[in-house]
């Protein structure tokens, strides 16, 4: 609704005039369709280009080059490789060029900074060249691509017998992005040679290359958006939210029609502002981790028919069946009117009135009795995990066939999920969409794959920890359970999240890759009960004056989403193509903090996505 965007706007004097008076989405929309046309892919003998399978290592090599490129920039929001650069003049530099196409089963070369290399001795120039032609020739299989300027051909003569050439047309950060994007199979390749570039290379040659496997960045004009108008609500609302301490930084996405028209982080990790936000950095998904971690597995064995949604879950998890929870079905469970009680609070069990640990419950050193990680020197006794299901096991059974709101049962996904599918849930997540899906740092218990570094701290835990949960998983019930679990735990950042939810989106389809099928994706993001504002799992718009929604009222029925405790949200809508991803860690430092719901700031962004100006010229 407008009325939510106009604070926003009022409060960003600044940011509305220059948004008036600027034309940089413009320029650079007309820019990046003149730079894509210039993109020519010469060879592709092997057809390495698209790169298809993302689960295998890669490694970047940019020759030219110091510090992070806006080639390798691009390719990192596709998948995880490793990084290199070697410096033309560097000493030695050819031979370390040489062992790296030894070392590394698929590698992609960019050659840049013609300028660089033009300020060589001729002496160092004939060097390389002739280790280029040796290794080319000696390596020239499917796992190395090269890409370069058209100028790099003169450069280096031997890159003619490469198994995979593209070249970019230029050597500007446009350039650059769009060639990354035309290697991981998001943009289209239909430039053909305007002249001849080497006696191999004629002008009209060229190979066409279909894009539109995964998302592509680019304009908001791509799509028919206006991008000064994007740029200028999405930063007015996220900077209020700021400036009130509602949250100290937060990623935004916003992706339509398969393109990512948006992506910005804002702020810092924490209200210190020592360490800004940056566009990799993982943020503690919490109840959003119901959506993108059993109910995909759950989605998947639909499929298969390894589950039916409507016989007793008993049949799936025999403690049930001990229990006044025998009858309830997984389609109830998952649309929330099983009558299941809302929450268990377990810390308290293992706690004394004055918050100390129960002397049998956690020790400071993990042993064979002590094994679950709760945290830094907190191990959990070995029978707590049997308590607990006990304890779901035996709690109240409300009034089933009615909405109620209830994470329980996702506590014991994990284990039913194992004995169904014969994996812990977190490995089945990481090696059937995951790491497919280019996905892999999405990830429980990350603490122990990536650096704190690169991880947003939650909260200062005052009632459990009794310390900063950093790294760990904010929900004390997941904590319990050793960081895997299937009602919080998972950790990710918008461009990741954006691959999962753009899979849902294009009915279970991305990469090259039928994960699910569109009966499946159809039934779960669909609601299946009256007067119930959910899906399986997901949460859907509910009709105006029936309860408080993060939904905006434009968004369609078709749509579905999820927040998060710790300050996330996502929202997918099929009809408009739409997906907004809103990452933040309001909790910190205090759960009480409940601004961000009071200035509405989740809604206020979705709503704009429905009220952008279209483009006018």
């Amino acid at each position: 609704m407008m009325y939510r965007l106009i604070p926003y706007l009022l409060a960003s004097p600044f940011l509305l005039v220059g948004c008036l008076f600027s034309q940089t989405t413009k320029d650079e929309y007309l820019f990046r369709r003149q730079a894509k046309e210039n993109l020519v892919l010469l060879r592709n003998e092997h057809r390495s280009v698209p790169v298809m399978n993302l689960e295998e290592p890669l490694a970047l090599v940019s020759l030219g080059s110091n510090g992070l490129t806006p080639f390798q920039e691009t390719i990192r929001y596709y998948v995880d490789c490793e990084l290199i650069n070697l410096s033309y003049s560097e000493a030695d530099a050819q031979i370390a060029f040489s062992q790296l196409l030894r070392k590394h089963p698929r590698l992609i070369i960019i050659w840049r900074n013609p300028e660089g290399w033009r300020s060589l001795p001729q002496r160092l120039k004939e060097k390389w060249q002739a280790a280029v032609q040796d290794d080319i020739d000696r390596y020239q299989m499917a796992r190395i691509i090269v890409v370069g300027s058209n100028e790099t051909l003169n450069m280096f003569p031997g890159l003619a017998s490469a198994s995979s050439l593209l070249l970019t047309g230029g050597v500007s950060r446009i350039h650059e992005q769009l060639a990354a994007q035309v290697l991981m199979g998001a943009e289209s390749c239909y430039g053909r040679l305007k002249q001849d570039v080497s006696r191999f290379f004629l002008r009209g040659n060229g190979l066409r290359l279909n894009g539109g496997l995964r998302l592509t960045y680019s304009p908001p004009e791509t799509v028919g958006w206006d991008g000064n108008d994007l740029t200028l609500v999405i930063d007015s609302i996220v900077q209020k939210g700021i400036d009130q301490l509602a949250y100290p930084g937060c990623q935004v996405l916003v992706a339509r029609q398969g393109h990512v028209v948006f992506h910005r982080s804002y702020g810092y990790h924490t209200y210190d502002k020592t360490i800004e936000v940056s566009d990799l950095d993982l943020y503690d998904l919490a109840s959003i981790t119901k959506v993108t971690a059993p109910l995909p597995i759950l989605m998947k064995m639909v499929d298969d028919a390894e589950i039916d949604l409507d016989i007793p879950m008993a049949a799936y998890w025999p403690d049930f069946y001990k229990s006044d929870k025998g009858q309830i079905t997984l389609r109830e469970v998952l649309s929330h009117q099983a009558g299941l009680t809302p929450y268990i609070t377990f810390y308290k069990q293992v706690t004394r009135t004055d918050g100390s640990f129960k002397w049998r419950s956690i020790k400071s050193a993990r042993s064979a009795t002590y094994p679950t990680k709760v945290y830094e020197r907190m191990y959990l006794h070995n029978r707590w995990k049997k308590k607990m299901m006990r304890g779901i096991r035996d709690s109240d059974l409300e009034t089933p066939g009615e909405y109620n709101y209830s994470g329980l049962a996702f506590l014991v996904f994990p284990d039913m999920l194992f004995s169904l599918t014969g994996l812990p849930m977190d490995l089945y997540l990481q090696q059937t969409f995951f790491s497919p899906l280019g996905a892999g740092r999405i990830c429980f218990n990350p603490v122990s794959k990536v650096g704190l570094e690169s991880i947003v701290p939650t909260e200062f835990d005052s009632v459990f920890r009794k310390t900063l949960v950093h790294g760990y998983v904010h929900d004390e019930n997941a904590a319990l359970l050793g960081g895997v679990s299937g009602n919080a735990g998972l950790f990710a950042n918008s461009h990741d999240l954006a691959k999962l939810l753009q899979m849902y989106l294009n009915k279970g389809y991305y990469g090259g890759i039928q994960y699910l099928s569109s009966e499946v994706v159809d039934e779960f993001t669909s609601a299946h009960y009256n007067g119930n504002p959910r899906g399986l799992g997901f949460d859907k718009p509910r009709p105006e004056g029936t309860g408080y929604s993060h939904a905006s009222h434009m968004a369609s029925e078709s749509s579905y989403g999820h927040y998060g405790f710790t300050g996330t949200f996502f929202w997918v809508d099929p009809k408009e193509e739409l997906i907004l991803i809103f990452l933040s860690n309001r909790v910190f430092p205090t759960r009480k903090n409940g601004l961000l719901r009071s200035l509405q700031i989740r809604e206020s962004l979705l709503d704009a996505c429905y009220q952008i100006k279209p483009v006018s010229w």
